[in-house]
């Protein structure tokens, strides 16, 4: 019995590790994993969002059950000298509007993808969306007090 419990026990913490960021391409190691993990879960917090990090070879893709207010960016390994990445917003993050902001932001850092610091592009991208985030509620706080004031 004590076995099973240990095993169940076990079970939850590996699964609770590095929750929000997969890497089916073991690019990264268990120290990159936990600095990402934490800025996701500074960012998940901060935003109050579900926030998901993909590193896979090929051409998969990642979907959630409940895709409200969550962010995922992919990074997929197509070939060893070919890398893309996607971020995908959920609908009610309302990101529309700051697609060339965000274009902007992934082509800047695309650089840390070709010199293969992985790391860095990921919490780069990640500390970018952040203020897109904030710049993108701070939008829709003026909005509402532009038509509260009329």
């Amino acid at each position: 019995m004590k076995k099973i419990l240990c095993c169940i026990l076990f079970m939850i913490i590996f699964s609770s590790s590095f929750a929000g960021i997969k890497d089916e391409t073991e690019t990264l190691n268990s120290e990159s994993m936990r600095r990402i993990e934490k800025v996701i879960e500074k960012i998940e917090s901060s935003q109050k969002i579900k926030l998901y990090v993909n590193i896979f070879n090929g051409e998969e893709s990642f979907q959630t059950e409940d895709p409200q207010q969550t962010i995922i960016f992919n990074i997929q390994k197509i070939s060893e000298e070919e890398i893309g990445a996607e971020l995908n917003f959920s609908e009610d993050l309302n990101m529309e509007n700051k697609s060339a902001e965000i274009g902007v932001v992934l082509d800047y850092y695309q650089k840390y993808l070709y010199e293969k610091k992985y790391e860095e592009y990921i919490t780069s991208i990640l500390n970018a969306i952040e203020q897109i985030l904030t710049s993108q509620k701070n939008d829709e706080e003026e909005e509402k007090e532009e038509l509260q004031s009329k």
